[in-house]
């Protein structure tokens, strides 16, 4: 099948306008109200001509039985549509009739008779004429009306149309094409409404919107449409072609005097506005317009069905959305008209909510303003009642709910601690989501902070709650239902930003575990197998951001779960809780590794990588100058033997220094369980790094507990000492003086020489050496105690010729 613009002219031209009305029964409405016609219906027609048209046109109305039937001569009236004559034309629907044609053909002479033996000569032609253009008619309001909804929901606001158009598309039975939404947003609205074919009875100004909702060429369209199943109802038929052969026959059903075009209806309220494929012309043969009236059969309301039979709609929500499909032209016709929506309330009275059919909306909209203050039963039944034309029609079922007055609210234990202070957190909340109106969170000034909610499932609320500005403590939050006077306060905490456990490390035989991630400060405890363990106090704080380990060791080593953990064998799941301080727990998975190294200790050394300044500073025996070479052995307890690719690593206790000594470098193995490593501490770290220092042996992929070495300090170098005969105080003089702390005479330090921090100078006025000796606190070790020696030669050699003030 080939798209009508392959044949035929785009219906894009205005013609003629006709009022009509229909009287049924005692009850008019107007055309665009009514579906069908029926025997003994009355109509009122009038041609609405320019004032001073200069064409005259004679309006005539025909009534048609089927194709091989011709009508009798008293089934069609005539009206002139000009001058003093001109007046409404009444008639009456004949029994027997089943199709309804309007011509409008330009004033000649035999007009009138020609026109009735063309139609009685061949009635088929004029039946085809009005089924398809019923067809067409009904099927152009669908595709206006998606166009409507289109071009009003096309504001720069490419989320709002992408919602919106395949509402539309369900609404009005339009398939509608997604690439569209892959264009840039500005481009989307003109996707859907624009195209190259023309498709739906080649009409211009929606032919192109049909190519553009579709998949496929145009040909195929055609296709897809003429095997659509047909109905009443404005899903597609075979229009398409129906239409097409239309043009083609009326386009050669001519006489001498006239040719027949056929005329598209548009209507709306009592005006059919007719649009034309073609320029009448009114030259012989001169053009007959052929316009269809709604056929005369018995009313067949519209099979309308819910989208969702099972979900239930709040009863007290303004401008309540009830989804139907099924009907599209209830969306694009006034056919069904006078809508309510009947409630019954627990009085066993019914109330009526005004409604109204709403494509963009995707179903019936009820003001439900009526059922303010009513008491409806918990899951109310509620239907669509209206007119279908003349004929009363019951629409679908719906299930309604009151508001929920002071209903209980709770939150999933999954997401009890989920609000972390500073962020946004997801929220789940259990309740009756049918009728809820706004969710707000309590703000620590009292202010209401809208919370963007949305419903999950009838009982369930997901909410995204602002956290920024909140700090952690108690909140709470306003749910608002639709019906009730005062919102449900719910109560949560807001929590600090939650440790992340990156991973628990446990090894068989051991009595502690580690944890690693962020905030590790928070953890209060962790149990491990059943075993409650704490963290470890000696280690530095987990919360500075070189503290990315915690280790948590068992309260009493001694009790009987903690010699069961450390028999757990190893390859064994673990499941661990780590208790935070604020009373969240968290869930860790591991298993047991297999058992970490043990070692032990043997012996140090220390030696200096360069000779001391004059003056030599001696440290105690627990420091490690930072410019030493320090050599240290240590046997392997666990396993018996060490490994050739053993590891050794040597760190400061705060983590901001570590190096790596391999059997490769700086490791000798003296034998299978004995080995000495040998460090240069000045290569190593560069003079930057203090504190205590410490080493653990790495092996078969796993370490050793830290083993400590010593204390790393820094040391000034002292270049002399100058002493007047006879005076109390000296000047001492050297490099890095500020890595001095005090320097007394006596190792009470009774009468000390405190260097201020940052002091910047190279000598300092120090109390006379007592007994040859001075004592001195360095900055990197204030605990201890180290001593200057200082010989007569040392202070003779240092003293300048005269003396020093």
């Amino acid at each position: 099948m080939r798209a009508a613009s392959a044949d035929t002219a785009p219906f894009d031209l205005q013609g003629p306008t006709l009022e009509a009305q229909v009287t049924h029964a005692g009850a008019t409405l107007p055309i665009g109200e009514v579906p069908n016609l029926a025997a003994g219906d009355r109509l009122r027609l009038k041609a609405d001509m320019p004032a001073g048209d200069a064409a005259h046109y004679l309006m005539v109305v025909a009534f048609l039985r089927d194709a091989t039937d011709p009508p009798p001569k008293n089934w069609f009236f005539k009206a002139e549509t000009w001058g003093k004559k001109a007046a409404p034309l009444v008639v009456t629907v004949p029994t027997g009739a089943r199709q309804a044609i309007v011509l409008l053909a330009p004033q000649t002479e035999g007009d009138y008779g020609a026109l009735v033996a063309a139609v009685s000569g061949r009635p088929g032609v004029f039946v085809r004429a009005s089924q398809d253009l019923n067809q067409a008619s009904r099927d152009r309001s669908r595709l206006d009306a998606f166009l409507a909804g289109v071009g009003a929901s096309d504001r720069g606001d490419p989320a709002a149309l992408k919602a919106v158009a395949p509402v539309l598309a369900r609404s009005l039975v339009i398939k509608l094409n997604d690439d569209c939404f892959q264009k840039m947003p500005e481009l989307q609205g003109a996707c859907l409404s624009e195209g190259k074919e023309a498709l739906v009875l080649g009409d211009a100004s929606t032919d192109s919107l049909v190519q553009s909702l579709t998949s496929g060429s145009p040909a195929d369209l055609a296709q897809q449409l003429s095997e659509s199943p047909g109905a009443h109802f404005g899903y597609y038929s075979s229009y398409v072609g129906a239409a097409i052969d239309l043009v083609r026959i009326l386009n050669s059903f001519r006489t001498a005097h006239f040719q027949y075009i056929p005329a598209l209806a548009t209507l709306k309220d009592d005006r059919l506005a007719l649009l034309l494929n073609s320029p009448p012309s009114f030259e012989t043969p001169k053009s007959v317009l052929v316009a269809a009236l709604p056929p005369i059969a018995a009313p067949q309301p519209p099979p309308l069905r819910t989208v969702d039979p099972s979900q239930a709609y709040c009863a007290y929500r303004p401008n309540l959305v009830l989804p139907v499909e099924g009907a599209p032209l209830v969306y694009s016709t006034r056919y069904a008209h006078d809508l309510v929506l009947r409630v019954k309330l627990k009085s066993g009275q019914s109330v009526d909510a005004a409604a109204h059919a709403d494509p963009v909306k995707g179903g019936f909209v009820a003001d439900t303003a009526a059922l303010k203050g009513a008491a409806l039963d918990d899951g109310a039944e509620a239907a669509i009642h209206g007119m279908w034309g003349f004929a009363p029609f019951d629409g679908p079922r719906f299930k309604l709910r009151g508001a929920g007055a002071g209903q209980a609210w709770s939150i999933s234990d999954a997401d009890r601690h989920a609000l972390a202070a500073g962020g946004a957190g997801e929220l789940t909340l259990t309740g009756d989501a049918t009728c809820v109106e706004k969710v707000e969170l309590h703000g620590a000034d009292g202010a209401l902070i809208p919370v963007a909610w949305k419903a999950a499932a009838p009982d369930k609320l997901r909410l995204t709650v602002p956290m920024a500005k909140v700090d952690p403590g108690a909140l709470s939050l306003a749910v608002s239902t639709y019906g009730d006077a005062k919102p449900t306060i719910v109560g949560l905490t807001a929590y600090a930003k939650a440790s992340e456990i990156a991973s628990l490390v446990f090894h068989a035989g051991d009595q502690s575990a580690v944890l690693t991630g962020s905030g590790l400060d928070q953890v209060a405890a962790v149990r491990l197998a059943g075993v409650p363990l704490k963290p470890d106090e000696a280690q530095p704080d987990p919360s500075q951001p070189a503290g990315a380990e915690l280790r948590v060791v068992a309260a009493d080593l001694q009790t009987a779960p903690a010699t069961a953990l450390a028999a757990l064998p190893a390859g064994r799941a673990l499941g661990a809780d780590v208790e935070l301080k604020d009373g969240r727990v968290l869930h860790v998975q591991a298993k047991v590794l297999p058992p970490r190294p043990v070692v032990a200790l043997i012996a140090r050394n220390v030696r200096r990588s360069q000779p001391p300044g004059p003056l030599e500073i001696r440290l105690d025996a627990s420091q490690i100058p930072e410019d030493a070479v320090v050599t240290f052995s240590f046997r392997a307890l666990r396993p018996a033997a060490l490994s050739p690719k053993l590891q050794v690593e040597v760190a400061t206790a705060d983590g901001r220094g570590a190096v790596t000594l391999t059997p490769q470098d700086g490791v000798t193995l003296e034998d299978a369980d004995i080995a000495v490593a040998s460090l240069d501490l000045k290569k190593a770290f560069g003079g930057a790094l203090f504190g205590p220092l410490q080493f653990r042996l790495v092996q078969d992929g796993g370490a050793s507990d830290w083993q400590p070495l010593g204390k790393l300090v820094r040391a000034p170098s002292l270049t002399g000492l100058a002493c007047d005969d006879g005076a109390k105080v000296c000047k001492l003089t050297g490099d890095r003086l500020f890595l001095l702390q005090a320097v007394a005479a006596d190792p009470g330090f009774a009468h000390p020489t405190t260097v201020k921090p940052g002091f910047a100078g190279d000598e300092l006025t120090v109390p006379r050496p007592a007994a040859g000796r001075l004592y001195a606190r360095l900055r990197d070790a204030p605990d201890a105690v180290a001593s200057v020696e200082v010989s007569a030669s040392d202070l003779a050699a240092a003293r300048p010729a005269g003396g020093r003030n």
